[in-house]
C-alpha cells in the first residue's frame, strides 16, 4: 500500500512537473553538479525537506532539472504506521517551513528566476496539504455544532443543505480523480490503486498536524519517543493510533445522534450525518492501516520501470 501510495507521486506528479521544469527535488537518487551545490550555499539545515528547499533555490537561481521516470536503485518502505507518519509529518511540516521562507518568491513575479509555471507547480503541489489542515478543522467545527445540534437542538438552523452535498460530492471526485489518474498513468491493478488511496488518506490527520505546526512554530517540533516498544505488536498499533480513533467515534457519534435526535427533521439532518461519516473516513482509514502493519510480512516482486538499455547489458 505504502509503495503505490508513493508511485502516485513519482509516476504522476514527477511527470508532469518534468514537463513544467518544477520537480519536487527529493533526495534518494538525485544528483546535483557540485560546483552550483557550493554556489547557492549548499543545503539548508534549518529545513527538515532540506532536498525539496535545495530544488526550488536551484530554480530561483535559474538552473534547469531533468527527471527520470526509471528506478535506478531500491529502497525500504517504512517498518509500520506510526513511522510512516512520522516521515509525511517531516514531508509536510518541511513544506511549510519551505512556503515560509521562499514566500516572496513563491508570490511575487520577478524577485527570482521562478517562472510562473513553477511558482504554480509547486503552490498547486502543497495546496493539497494545506486543504487537509483545513478538512481537519471543518471536522472540529462541525462537531461544535453538532454537539450543540443534539443537546441544545434550536440553538443553530441546521447548515445550508448545498454546502453539505458539494462537501459530500467533492470527497467523492477526489476519490474518482485519483482512480482515473492511476488507471491512466500508473501500471497497477484496481485492488492496488485502492490500497494507495487508503493509505493517502489514513496521512490526512497527520498532515493537518504538520500543517498546523508550522504555521505557529519555526524549529521542528519534539516528536514523541514511541513507547509501549514491549506490548503485543496490535496494542502498539492502536497506540500509534489513538488520536484518530477519539476523532473517529466523535464523529460517528455525531452522525448517529443526530440520526436519532432529529429523526423527524427532513432531509437535511440526514445529509449532515452522512457528511459527519465522510469526515470519519480518513480517521477510519488510519486505524485500518495501522492495524494491516502488524500482519505478516508478505514478500511480492514488484514491477519497475528500468534505465533504458540496463535488461541488454545485463544480458
Amino acid at each position: 500500500m505504502c509503495f503505490w501510495e508513493y508511485a502516485g507521486f513519482f509516476r504522476i506528479g514527477m511527470v508532469q512537473r518534468n514537463e513544467r521544469n518544477a520537480v519536487i527535488q527529493h533526495g534518494t537518487m538525485t544528483m546535483v553538479r557540485r560546483t552550483v551545490l557550493e554556489d547557492i550555499g549548499g543545503w539548508s539545515e534549518w529545513c527538515i525537506a532540506e532536498d525539496a528547499e535545495l530544488g526550488l533555490r536551484l530554480y530561483e537561481a535559474g538552473w534547469d532539472s531533468v527527471y527520470v521516470p526509471a528506478s535506478y536503485g531500491r529502497g525500504v518502505t517504512p517498518d509500520d504506521f506510526a513511522a510512516y507518519k512520522g516521515q509525511r509529518f517531516r514531508w509536510a511540516y518541511g513544506s511549510v517551513q519551505i512556503v515560509k521562507k521562499h514566500l516572496a518568491a513563491l508570490f511575487r513575479p520577478g524577485v527570482t528566476r521562478l517562472t510562473g509555471a513553477q511558482r504554480y507547480q509547486f503552490l498547486a503541489g502543497w495546496l493539497p496539504w494545506f486543504a487537509d489542515g483545513l478538512n481537519v478543522l471543518c471536522s472540529v467545527l462541525g462537531l461544535v455544532w453538532t454537539f450543540q445540534a443534539i443537546f441544545f437542538a434550536k440553538v443553530f438552523d441546521f447548515p445550508f443543505i448545498a454546502a453539505i452535498a458539494l462537501a459530500i460530492l467533492l470527497f467523492a471526485f477526489k476519490v474518482a480523480k485519483t482512480v482515473m489518474l492511476y488507471r491512466a498513468r500508473v501500471d497497477c491493478t484496481l485492488g492496488e490503486v485502492l490500497g494507495a488511496s487508503v493509505a493517502g488518506l489514513a496521512l490526512s490527520y497527520t498532515v493537518a498536524k504538520a500543517i498546523f505546526l508550522g504555521i505557529v512554530t519555526s524549529g521542528r517540533p519534539f516528536l514523541r519517543t514511541p513507547k509501549c516498544e514491549n506490548q503485543p505488536a496490535l496494542v502498539r498499533a492502536l497506540v500509534a493510533v489513538r488520536e484518530e480513533a477519539v476523532f473517529m467515534a466523535l464523529l460517528l457519534g455525531g452522525s448517529v445522534g443526530m440520526l436519532v435526535v432529529h429523526a423527524d427533521d427532513g432531509i437535511v439532518p440526514i445529509l449532515w450525518a452522512a457528511f459527519l461519516a465522510v469526515q470519519a473516513l480518513p480517521f477510519g482509514a488510519a486505524i485500518v492501516l495501522s492495524v494491516i502493519a502488524t500482519l505478516p510480512a508478505r514478500r511480492r516482486a514488484v514491477s519497475v520501470t528500468r534505465p533504458a538499455g540496463e535488461e541488454a547489458q545485463r544480458a
